[in-house]
């Protein structure tokens, strides 16, 4: 069978088998590495820049078109608002860091005076360290006195302190119970004014001691006259200022007569606000009272004794001093751990401030070419 070509196929076939051998010379041509080799101009039209921090742009570091590699500054920021927090912060550090030193200061201070207190106390305490060793024991102990240390003695000394700080007020609650109660309002008043009376007596007297004493210049000075001038002691005498005239004790009258006065009205009012008070003794209400005031002063008395003999206990290194030193040393240790915090905080906002004001300048993070207008 044979095949009839037109010209116009053969023309067409004759270009087809060109075309292939040009283009199958250039790719033997070519090295082959695998890279797609062209030529032309890749433009990009518009580059979105996204920044790490907002703000308005500050400065435009590249032109129109203008290339840039990985790395390269294209635009900063504002910073002003970020310098002036950043001046703040700087400020905020630098106190911080005054303050350490300050509290490191008063801890030396603190263990300094600690350290002198405890040296004296231990120093006084020298010669009665071992007052248990030769102390008697009551008979009433089954061990020696120096069978519990100290320290034992001091705790459970503070805690009768502390029980009978309670039963003090205990019996002080139950003395306000017993004064409010109905039926004590006669018996009050009879204790008031036989406190007041008892008050103004004192004065009373003391103020009629002096009138009657007040000697002049020209006061004999027998041993009589030294003893009895200005009293009636030892003489059956109607008043002092007799004793006074009889052996010219040379008081001024009038001082002396005033101050009389005033002593026989302050005792007669003692002696019938003492009648009124007795006279209501026997009721109950007086009974009530009389037994709740003995209880708050027996409880007041109690509690003073435990103090003492806990002072007593508390010498050398467990002395009042040495505590009070040791809690002021504490103190000054919790300031200065607590100034540290409070200065690396500090830093770390400056820190912070300025990690954030490196972002306010934006570098390119590839090779391309910024347009703007």
């Amino acid at each position: 069978m044979s095949l009839k070509l037109t010209r116009s196929q053969i023309l067409m076939i004759v270009v087809f088998l060109a075309a292939a051998i040009y283009f199958g010379f250039r790719v033997v041509a070519n090295k082959d590495d695998g890279k797609l080799r062209a030529s032309g101009t890749i433009e990009a039209v518009e580059v979105n820049v996204s920044p790490e921090t907002s703000g308005k742009v500050k400065e435009v570091l590249v032109d129109e078109g203008q290339a840039v590699k990985s790395g390269d500054p294209v635009l900063n920021l504002d910073d002003s608002l970020m310098v002036a927090q950043r001046a703040v912060a700087s400020a905020q550090l630098d106190t911080a860091n005054a303050g350490v030193l300050s509290a490191q200061n008063a801890l030396n201070t603190a263990k300094a005076q600690y350290q002198i207190t405890l040296e004296t106390a231990l120093a006084q305490d020298k010669n009665s360290r071992l007052k248990d060793w030769f102390s008697q024991t009551p008979g009433q102990f089954d061990q020696p006195t120096w069978y519990f240390t100290r320290l034992e003695q001091i705790q459970s000394a503070q805690n009768l302190v502390d029980l009978n700080q309670k039963a003090l007020d205990d019996a002080q609650a139950n003395l306000t119970k017993v004064t409010q109660a109905v039926g004590q309002a006669d018996f009050l008043q009879a204790e008031k004014r036989l406190l007041d009376a008892r008050l103004a007596y004192t004065i009373a007297k003391t103020v009629n001691d002096r009138t009657q004493n007040a000697n002049t210049s020209q006061t004999p000075k027998g041993i009589y006259n030294l003893t009895h001038c200005g009293t009636n002691q030892g003489y059956q005498l109607t008043s002092a200022q007799l004793t006074n005239q009889v052996y010219s004790c040379g008081q001024d009258p009038n001082l002396a007569i005033a101050g009389t006065d005033l002593y026989n009205s302050a005792q007669g009012e003692l002696t019938s606000a003492q009648v009124a008070y007795n006279n209501l003794l026997n009721t109950q209400a007086g009974n009530d009272m009389l037994q709740a005031r003995a209880n708050v002063s027996v409880a007041q008395e109690k509690y003073y004794a435990s103090l003492d003999l806990l002072h007593s206990l508390q010498s050398g290194d467990q002395s009042e001093g040495v505590t009070a030193a040791k809690g002021a040393m504490e103190q000054a240790q919790t300031v200065v751990d607590q100034a540290k915090k409070s200065s690396q905080q500090a830093q770390a906002n400056l820190n912070l401030l300025d990690a954030q004001m490196k972002k306010l300048r934006i570098c390119s993070a590839g090779r391309r070419r910024y347009y703007h207008g």
